[in-house]
């Protein structure tokens, strides 16, 4: 049974360790010899202290995590608790509670358990043992390793291939601080104190035998350091940096190893300029089969907005991988446990899914909210469809609370209806009052309408209809289906400073999607009729190559991509909200030299821009659009390879800095809120 970072239990231990949490219904006779359960095992929420860490011990489906837990007045607890995934009333069971810090959890060769620790008494801080019966509810006095002053992290009791017992620290000195390690020959009976050598600001140090030698990891300086030893810990090699972590936050790492392949795992540094807050931080891995000569650089294990994921431990299962981590953020955190293959980790079946989340988090922790009507309508409305996305089909390291989203969109939205004007509009935050932006309103409203009560909801209808006969009193409904643009440089609608000129995106959000809306909600044939006029006016924009015309309004130019992402925003809406065959046949025959257009007009590196002034910002839902016409309308292998190539820099956040989906900026803020719709898109549709 592997564990991480600690001894492996002989088959006859297991044997008895089920056998004895049978007798005590802790679990099923024999659970261990099934696979365990991939994904979210375990939290334990509300932690408040700003340290935290431990460990976990794996047997097939059960799980014994050991963490540490300085919430309390007093000195810092540890809980040892026991979690079958599989008991879904209660999964887990804390066994023990102690005073220490800095757990370690292994098995003995009698089948109990022993927990290695920090534990500070009136003479000094000491490592500790504890033992524990099989049951993992009796526990030993502690006893000391060895003299007081050495300092350990969590997860750090490792074996060698000779079978030692190895647990490297840290102790301070005139000299500066000197890495040592403890080391039993007899699982945990007797305890010897050996030295490694001086580094300065040495923290944090691993110890993990692979390809043959023990390897050493140590944080100094804001970097990863490592050193080799081939004679058993005798000697060791001069410290050289672990390359792929060459900035790292100030906690713990963590290091693994089934004896040929060592895990590595850290938190990583966020920028510190041009970003928008919150930080986005990820804890990332790498792997050596080489004893430390050569690493990968892999993908992350989590990615986290506003938190920090710290402290991780780690456990192997072959191709499996269990890992628990502290999700510290800045007044409270969590520990986390999941279990994933690792193939997954390297190459995710879900990365939509994953990137949705992580936009959830960074949404639902901005600092503060955009004073734009526009961006805010279309921030709640992924809110809304990461809800409806994500509780359905959660990503597997750790749910995310998402109808926080759902009701911060709900008192956004009951906040347009309380700012809804006479005239029937609404101020858009900005000198200006367009008919696309309030159209944006209309859209939250549709989108919130099957997750509130029907009173609440129509009250939602009965704002939209106000909206729609303002526009048709103030004549921005023309006659040929268009929509106009309304009033520019004014926050005051009048005749003189109206501007009627058709506007593709008016006519896509208020000529077709709220017509199409109201229709489905009231069943009036007028609001059917004019959102037909609407797709008519939109399909008959369409250039013999397949664009669409771009817009220009003084000097502000708009590019034909951006009026794209608009217009399909409509068609989709008719199909949607019309539920009409003959609809969806009229876009089935007028789409194909649309979507051809966009295929090739794609830019190598999955995005579409024209060049035009903040289009590259507006035409993320182009994604969207796609895959609901291969889904919908006809199946286009142009179209699959294009949003293959699109998903690439929409699910990595490791591009999202440089694409703009984490910086700050008036375009990056639309970017993030219109890049939403793709990932829900992707997440739904894939």
């Amino acid at each position: 049974m592997p564990t991480a970072g600690a001894p492996k239990l002989s088959r006859a231990t297991i044997l008895l360790r089920r056998w004895a949490l049978a007798v005590l219904t802790l679990s099923a006779c024999g659970c261990g010899r099934n696979p365990p359960e991939l994904g979210f095992i375990w939290r334990m929420g509300a932690m408040g202290g700003s340290r935290a860490g431990g460990d976990v011990l794996v047997d097939g489906n059960e799980t014994w995590i050991a963490y540490e837990d300085d919430s309390t007045p007093g000195a810092p607890q540890i809980r040892v608790v026991h979690v079958d995934p599989r008991r879904r009333k209660a999964p887990s069971r804390v066994l023990a509670v102690v005073e220490g810090a800095a757990p370690s959890l292994t098995g003995d060769a009698r089948g109990g358990f022993v927990l290695v620790h920090a534990l500070r008494r009136p003479d000094g801080e000491y490592v500790v043992q504890r033992r524990a019966t099989a049951d993992g509810r009796t526990w030993s006095t502690p006893t000391p390793l060895g003299a007081p002053g050495a300092r350990i992290t969590n997860d750090r009791l490792a074996t060698s291939a000779d079978g030692a017992w190895l647990l490297p620290a840290v102790r301070d000195s005139g000299a500066g601080a000197r890495i040592v390690f403890f080391q039993s020959r007899d699982t945990g009976t007797t305890w010897e104190e050996r030295q490694v050598g001086a580094l300065a600001d040495a923290a944090d140090p691993a110890v993990a035998a692979c390809g043959g030698q023990l390897l050493l990891v140590v944080r100094t300086a804001g970097t990863l350091v490592q050193s080799t030893s081939s004679d058993a810990g005798s000697t060791w090699s001069t410290f050289a940096p672990v390359g792929v972590a060459s900035q790292v936050e100030p906690t713990p790492h963590g290091l693994v190893s089934d004896g040929t392949h060592a895990w590595l795992a850290w938190t990583d540094t966020a920028p510190d300029t041009g970003i928008a807050l919150p930080r986005v931080r990820a804890l990332r891995r790498s792997e050596t089969s080489d004893g430390g000569g050569h690493w990968s650089r892999g993908a992350p294990i989590v990615w986290r907005a506003g938190s920090t994921p710290s402290a991780p431990a780690l456990a192997l299962q072959g191709k499996l991988v269990t890992i628990l981590f502290y999700d510290r953020g800045e007044s409270a955190g969590e520990m986390v446990c999941f279990a994933r293959e690792i193939a997954d980790i390297e190459r995710p079946t879900r990365p939509a899914a994953i990137a949705l989340r992580l936009w959830t988090q960074h949404t639902l922790g901005r600092p503060m909210a955009s004073q734009r009507l526009f961006i805010e309508g279309y921030i709640m409305r992924g809110l809304i469809a990461a809800h409806t996305t994500l509780r359905l089909n959660p990503p597997n390291d750790a749910p995310l609370d998402t109808p926080a989203g759902l009701q911060r969109a709900v008192g956004f939205a009951d906040w347009m209806l309380a700012g809804q004007t006479e005239l029937g509009y609404w101020p858009l935050g900005y000198k200006a009052v367009y008919v696309a932006d309030m159209a944006a309103v209309v859209g939250l409203f549709a989108d919130l309408a099957p997750h509130i009560e029907p009173e609440h909801a129509a009250r939602y209808t009965k704002s939209a209809e106000a909206f729609v006969a303002a526009l048709e009193r103030d004549g921005m409904l023309l006659p040929t289906g268009a929509a106009g643009i309304g009033w520019p440089e004014t926050r005051t609608p009048s005749e003189a400073t109206a501007a009627r000129t058709p506007y593709l995106v008016s006519t896509s959000l208020a000529g077709i999607g709220v017509q199409a809306w109201l229709f489905s909600r009231t069943k009036n044939p007028l609001y059917r009729e004019r959102a037909l006029r609407s797709l008519d006016y939109t399909l008959g924009q369409l250039q013999p190559d397949g664009s669409l015309a771009g817009f220009e309004l003084g000097e502000a130019r708009e590019g034909p991509f951006l009026a794209a992402a608009y217009v399909q925003e409509g068609w989709m809406a008719a199909d949607a909200y019309l539920q009409d065959d003959t609809v969806r046949e009229r876009l089935r025959r007028a789409l194909p030299p649309h979507v051809d257009w966009l295929v090739r007009s794609q830019r190598a590196d999955g995005t579409w821009d024209s060049g035009a002034d903040g289009e590259f910002a507006r035409t993320t839902p182009i994604v969207s659009f796609l895959l609901w016409y291969d889904q919908r309308c006809a199946p286009h292998p142009g179209a699959r390879a294009a949003v293959e190539r699109a998903t690439i820099p929409l699910t990595d956040p490791d591009r999202w800095m440089a694409n703009g989906i984490l910086r700050a900026g008036k375009n990056e803020e639309v970017l993030r809120a219109l890049s939403s719709r793709a990932l829900t898109a992707l997440a739904v549709g894939r």
